[in-house]
């Protein structure tokens, strides 16, 4: 698989869209993200390096093993694309000093530019939506709809307080 700004925006809001039908405040404030992300991204994704990512590196699947290296685990997501999206849940949730020492690490083995910084906040809001693709289209299959509705409204709430100001969440 292949990750791109269609992939992340438009093939999500297609999911997205159905399971919004008859909430169209919150399907526009869906779409208002999608588009505030595309417009941030766009100019920056030159810039941005490209390569094999994990496709699910989160803080939950590093681990520090006995030897003090870290060791990630959990590469069914794995795919190409932007080495900024790939951190974007490890920078984008965590703590500003698990972030600091995240990208002192991260920076240790690989460059991470000013731009490729600049981009986590999109490149989260953009994973929250591919992340509500697949909560919508799959798991309410396997779980129902009623855990599916309580997710979604929760991150409803998260991507509206990232609109308010994508930097702050």
């Amino acid at each position: 698989m292949r990750r791109s700004l269609e992939n992340l925006l438009d093939e999500s809001l297609l999911h997205i869209g159905p399971w919004l039908d008859g909430r169209p405040g919150d399907l526009e404030s869906v779409r208002r993200v999608a588009e505030s992300v595309r417009h941030a991204l766009t100019p920056l994704l030159p810039s941005l390096s490209w390569g094999v990512c994990h496709g699910d590196l989160s803080l939950d699947n590093l681990h520090v093993v006995p030897n003090g290296r870290v060791m990630l685990f959990d590469f069914d997501s794995s795919c190409c694309g932007w080495r900024a999206w790939d951190v974007c849940n490890a920078l984008g949730y965590a703590s500003s000093e698990h972030q600091d020492g995240f990208l002192r690490g991260y920076r240790g083995v690989s460059a991470f530019s000013r731009e490729e910084l600049s981009s986590v906040p999109y490149f989260v809001a953009a994973d929250v939506l591919r992340m509500m693709a697949d909560e919508v289209s799959r798991w309410a299959k396997w779980f129902g709809s009623t855990r599916v509705e309580a997710w979604v409204d929760g991150k409803l709430t998260w991507l509206r307080e990232w609109e308010g100001d994508p930097r702050a969440t």
